[in-house]
Parts: structure tokens; sequence; C-alpha cells
């Protein structure tokens, strides 16, 4: 199945990208992206996603799969189906 990851600025920064379009196994959850990704964007990007020490994402990054936050899913064990959107970004503030 292919997914397809929206990563929006500081993110698209890390990344070189504003999205990427990744193929999975059926079943796979939100962790496996979060795996591939780290593989293929590095530490700098796995450090910033993702707390080292818990392997939770960081309390300032926001996961959205089909514009729903996994927070109100199930977190990182989330299942995903073919052709799901998944959004990476922190919570955006402002005045």
């Amino acid at each position: 199945m292919k997914i397809k990851v929206k990563f929006i600025s500081p993110l698209s920064d890390l990344t070189g990208k504003k999205e990427d379009l990744i193929e999975l196994f059926d079943g796979a959850t939100v962790s496996d992206v979060l795996g591939v990704l780290t593989t293929e964007h590095g530490k700098e990007f796995e450090e910033y996603v993702l707390n080292l020490e818990t392997h939770e994402i960081q309390p300032y990054i926001q996961v959205m799969v089909n514009a729903r936050n996994i927070g109100s899913l199930n977190g990182l064990k989330t299942k995903l189906n073919d052709s799901d959107i998944i959004r990476l970004f922190p919570p955006v503030s402002g005045g």
C-alpha cells in the first residue's frame, strides 16, 4: 500500500521535501511510517520528531492521519490504509 506523508515547515526543511510517497505492507501503522522516515531522513529528523527515551512523538509535533490527530485514534499504533495521508507538523499559533 502507498501512504502519502506531507511535511509542514520546519519538517520540510529537515527532509528537503514537502511530501513523500511511502510504500508499506498491509496492516502498517504510523510507527512503521516513522521508522521508514527516520531511516530515510536520518538522526536529526528522528530526534526532532521522537523522544528517543520514551519512543513517543515529541509533544510539539502533531501527527494527523486523514485530518484526524493520532491522539484521537490509536496513537503510533494507528493502522493505515492504502492512500492514507499523514501530515507531520508543529502546532500553529499566532495572534
